[in-house]
């Protein structure tokens, strides 16, 4: 064999096994959500008029078990992971006084609704824009500034909704 056919034997199978290594990361993060369906609910509750603790809980469920130990970065997914935990903390504290559990607990403030809907949208947006661009351009500085961006377009979106309807 000449150089040339040894060269595009070996650019062929590096390609071959980075298109597999992409094909597979993508494979495993549909098969996780269509087990799970959690962006389906993700979406479905970003778009709900009534919400109710039980979707507190679910916006909750989407996160991890404990809060991000520091540091991390201000608008980081870090740190909105944490900002989510606490709202929904909150929420849960506020809303849990029912007499009797059998009867759904409704979120009665348009803002907590507001805020409910613009994390569901950042989660989801943050999972298509961050994590799974990274499986075909996978740069840690643009999946940092990615990250920052969404998460700063977030806190603008909560400052107006509460400027808008509280009035602030």
């Amino acid at each position: 064999m000449d150089q040339a056919t040894v060269l595009a034997a070996i650019i062929g199978a590096v390609v071959a096994v980075f298109v597999m290594f992409i094909t597979n990361n993508v494979t495993k993060m549909n098969e996780l959500d269509s087990k799970s369906g959690w962006r389906n609910k993700l979406f479905d509750l970003a778009s709900k008029d009534m919400m109710t603790l039980d979707d507190v809980y679910l916006l909750r469920a989407t996160l991890r078990f404990d809060k991000h130990e520091p540091p991390y970065e201000l608008y980081s997914f870090k740190y909105f992971s944490n900002e989510i935990t606490v709202f929904c903390d909150e929420l849960v504290l506020k809303y849990s006084k029912r007499s009797d559990p059998a009867i759904p607990t409704f979120i009665i403030d348009d803002v907590d609704r507001e805020i409910i809907r613009i994390y569901a949208r950042y989660l989801l947006k943050n999972h298509w824009e961050v994590f799974s661009s990274s499986f075909f351009l996978y740069n840690k500085e643009f999946r940092i500034k990615k990250e920052h961006e969404i998460g700063k377009e977030t806190s603008v979106l909560i400052k107006n909704i509460k400027d808008r309807i509280l009035g602030e």
